[in-house]
């Protein structure tokens, strides 16, 4: 967008006494236009001068060509920003504000606004990065999602939403929720980012204004099957963006969620190593999650009272659920920390391997919670060190690593998913790029694959490196080459949590135990262990697949390049050029008139003819 009007006539008014360099096209016109009216000082070699007249506006116009295809790539005028976001009290920029409330039935908006629940007691809160809730998070639950829209500039704007189930989007005509008003609705349900199924998916054309703040808000209803939720829209210049990014939007900051907490607990804590049963019951937002776990303690544990030895939290697949214990037994550590001895010699960790009922799932919110409360209780039961925490889980296990991180971002040294699906890769990126993480996944298991590959891409530029090792012909229990091979847990091991999060809420990287590197899978991913056969035996270690180049968009790394070299050049062949006009700026005028004659008869000042 333009320049506010007082900035512009401030423009106009200096422009006489110092030119102004606003933009790659501005610097162009200045350069040029000296170029072409004033002449070198006596004597300078013509070669120079022509290479400082005319290179200069080349290499600029090169310049701001790609400078202008980058920014087309990145949804920006060449030369300008987007204007700041007009100022509304408790917000957080570039986020909006997420509610959900569980366990509430039907298929209709009613059904949550209905609900005694609604608005007061939500039953999770998230920040999303973009204007879309994640897909499939669950059965009977209502969303609403609100904050402030910025327009990047002033016009007409036309709004979708889309949805699974009824769904409804909200725009007020200032920042205020009391003037909100109905613009667009899914009456029955649509897939993901499927904008166009009905017509009252689209507004109206909306005129907003640019520097101001706009109340938004959309509401959602889930029954059962599948679910989602986006909100997309077209600016004034006619570029789409659905969904809508957070750089147009800002959140608003929630109330404070009491934590959950352990309220009740079996007894006595056992002191003895190997595996024991325990329960708890934790209070998480008003309702009571009873979660069965089963505890190992090392072999040396509370021989040395000043040691405090790792965690290991281990997340079951959904083969696993149960309410007896039994299922950890089937897969993941608990199995060979049974039956191996020297692999139980080996193994450091306090183990917490909770236990789901049948129909639970690790990304539930109030499962979520719980589990983390019964991790930092275990942490002080059995005086553990808190900043050698790690993450591992299989299948639904391997998917609720992610959730469990997601969730604690700042808890876990390192994390180990299997066999996982992908989740909330841009949200992922942002919150667990200092986390060292190795992604392992069988190279023959469809949809699993894949998510791990898109994990390992959104994790792209974190440090440490993500790790992903693809095991050639596995498929989906390709587990079974890890849980038993002491090398898995080795890696583990070489990290540490640095420190809790900063005030600018971003914690420190984490801590490597040897010499800075992160041991198997640091530097490429075919470095992470994994065995063909249960056993402590020597790996085999999977090729990594190589990383696929990301972008700005259409010839977004091409524009970047030559923007760069462009301007580069252009900047240097300006300065000489302006070097040489400057000491014409101090002729008087006739002596300036006089050399514009020259000029137009350039025989007249070499002596020369033609």
């Amino acid at each position: 967008m333009r320049h506010p009007e007082p900035r512009r006539h401030c423009a106009d008014r200096d422009a006489a006494a110092a030119p102004a360099f606003a933009s790659p096209s501005g610097l162009l016109r200045e350069v040029a236009a000296a170029a072409r009216t004033f002449p070198p000082p006596s004597g300078f070699p013509g070669a120079a001068e022509m290479a400082a007249r005319s290179f200069a506006p080349a290499f600029l116009a090169v310049g701001a060509i790609a400078a202008t295809i980058l920014s087309a790539t990145s949804g920006l005028p060449a030369g300008e920003g987007a204007p700041p976001p007009a100022r509304v009290p408790a917000t957080i920029p570039g986020r909006i504000l997420c509610e959900f409330w569980d366990n509430i039935g039907g298929s209709s908006v009613r059904d949550l606004t209905a609900s005694p629940a609604f608005p007061g007691s939500p039953s999770e809160t998230l920040e999303l990065a973009t204007f879309e809730i994640p897909v499939d998070r669950g059965d009977n639950y209502g969303t609403r999602v609100r904050g402030y829209i910025h327009p990047p500039a002033t016009g007409e704007y036309v709004f979708w939403i889309s949805g699974d189930d009824n769904s409804e989007l909200w725009l007020s005509t200032d920042e205020k929720p009391e003037g909100r008003q109905k613009i667009a609705e899914v009456a029955g349900w649509t897939g993901p980012r499927e904008w166009t199924k009905e017509p009252g998916q689209q507004s109206k054309p909306i005129r907003l204004e640019a520097g101001k703040a706009y109340y938004i808000e959309a509401l959602h209803k889930e029954g059962g099957g599948n679910d989602n939720l986006a909100v997309g829209w077209k600016m004034p210049d006619g570029k789409e963006e659905r969904p809508i990014p957070g750089s147009r939007l800002s959140a608003i900051k929630p109330p404070p969620i009491p934590p959950p907490k352990v309220v009740k607990r079996s007894e006595p804590l056992p002191r003895e190593p190997g595996h024991h049963k325990m329960w708890a019951e934790i209070l998480v937002q008003g309702q009571t999650v009873r979660l069965p776990y089963l505890i190992y303690l090392p072999l040396n544990f509370g021989k040395d009272p000043k040691e405090k030895p790792p965690v290991l939290l281990f997340l079951h697949g959904v083969g696993e659920c149960g309410t007896d214990l039994q299922g950890i037994f089937v897969h993941g550590p608990a199995p060979a920390l049974r039956d191996d001895a020297k692999f139980r010699e080996r193994y450091p960790f306090v183990g917490i391997s909770p236990q789901l009922p049948p129909g639970a799932r690790w990304e539930h919110p109030p499962i979520r919670k719980a589990t983390l409360a019964v991790l930092e209780k275990a942490i002080e039961d059995f005086g553990a060190d808190g900043d050698r925490v790690y993450c591992t889980g299989l299948s639904m296990g391997g998917t609720g690593t992610w959730h469990m991180a997601l969730e604690a971002p700042d808890r876990f040294a390192a994390l180990a998913p299997i066999s996982g699906t992908a989740v909330q890769p841009d949200l992922a990126k942002e919150k667990l790029s200092n986390v060292p993480v190795l992604i392992i996944t069988g190279g023959s298991d469809g949809g699993y694959t894949e998510g791990a590959k898109r994990m390992w891409q959104a994790l792209q530029g974190s440090e440490p490196k993500p790790q992903l090792s693809v095991v050639d012909g596995a498929g989906h229990d390709v587990w079974t080459r890890y849980y038993s091979n002491p090398e898995f847990y080795e890696w583990l091991l070489k990290f540490r949590r640095a420190a809790p999060a900063t005030a600018a809420g971003r914690r420190p990287p984490v801590k490597s135990e040897v010499g800075g590197k992160a041991g198997p899978g640091a530097t490429s991913a075919s470095s992470a262990p994994a065995s063909k056969t249960p056993g402590p035996q020597k790996p085999e270690v999977p090729e990594a697949p190589k990383p696929l180049p990301l972008t700005t968009g259409p010839f977004g790394q091409w524009a970047g390049t030559w923007a760069a070299a462009g301007m580069s050049l252009g900047t240097a062949f300006a300065v000489l050029a302006f070097l040489l006009v400057l000491p014409r700026r101090r002729q008087d005028p006739a002596t300036a008139a006089r050399s514009a004659r020259n000029m137009d008869n350039p025989g007249a000042h070499t002596g020369q003819e033609g």
